[in-house]
């Protein structure tokens, strides 16, 4: 399929998740006079916009990878683009649909900039139960303004994720996971012996070597809870050439929580010439 078309085709994809998600949004909205987007923390951060942008771009993700379209700098307009529109279209569909009196809807009585302008000017502010405003005014702009802001972040969010998954640049495709590996340590020893097999591998770029390392550690420890230290190894393939790509990423256990401590790639032509720790 030639690229110009996948990539209108990741872009039809992209819009028409956002304005499914605007008429999902619109719907919550009449309903519960809620707005899903209007949710922030702090004032100025608008996690349910991000959150808003990050679900419209769900569709630019599944289309981006199933049609192997890679997001560049002019192609991450698309999940801005669509974030915009997103916003604008639930506007929209409020404008359209909500009845301020039986057979009556806004766009019986105003133009949709004026709707937008009232939205923006005449919309109330609560801080949970501290306190409210009821009428924005011009700081309503300023609370548009970054409500628009958090649906690009969002949509940015996700076309980062994307561009940093393997990709090969002879066949120009996504490569797909074909194997993964994770093995927990109690003793900083076994750990160390583990990682020098692991290096050795990848310096002499054997991706399955270092893989079966891993396979031939004590099984008894990948569940394990208390372990502190912890390795996993992801193996990618590209369907199309059979080049691989291999990630290797070390975790330390902070309390409860695992902490990623190093990271390294190698391909098959790539030497590594060693991983290096960080704390």
């Amino acid at each position: 399929m030639p690229y110009p078309l996948r990539v209108a085709l990741v872009a039809a994809a992209s819009l028409l998740t956002g304005v499914a998600l605007a008429f999902v949004i619109s719907a919550i909205e009449i309903q519960t006079d809620l707005a899903l987007y209007g949710l922030s923390v702090a004032f100025v951060i608008p996690v349910g916009a991000i959150g808003c942008g990050f679900v419209a771009a769900v569709g630019y993700y599944a289309a981006s990878r199933e049609l192997h379209v890679r997001p560049t700098p002019a192609l991450m307009s698309i999940p801005l683009a669509t974030a915009v529109v997103t916003f604008v279209a639930s506007h929209y569909f409020s404008y359209q649909r909500y009845e301020f009196a039986p057979g009556r809807t806004l766009s019986d009585v105003m133009g949709f900039g004026e709707y937008l302008r009232a939205a923006a000017t005449e919309t109330s502010l609560s801080f949970g139960s501290t306190g409210a405003i009821d009428r924005l005014g011009s700081l309503g702009y300023a609370v548009t303004a970054i409500e628009i802001v958090g649906f690009a972040v969002g949509g940015w969010f996700v076309a980062n994720h994307l561009r940093s998954k393997p990709w090969c640049s002879d066949s120009h495709q996504f490569m797909k996971r074909t194997e993964r590996r994770r093995q927990m340590f109690e003793d900083s020893e076994s750990f160390q012996v583990v990682m020098e097999k692991i290096i050795d591998d990848l310096e002499r770029a054997d991706a399955r070597g270092a893989i079966g390392v891993l396979s031939e550690t004590n099984p008894s420890m990948k569940e394990s809870r208390k372990a502190p230290l912890s390795v996993e190894i992801n193996h990618y393939e590209c369907g199309a050439c059979g080049a691989d790509h291999s990630v290797v990423t070390t975790y330390a256990r902070k309390g409860n929580q695992w902490q990623q401590t190093s990271r390294s790639e190698i391909h098959p032509a790539a030497t590594l010439g060693h991983v290096q720790m960080v704390s």
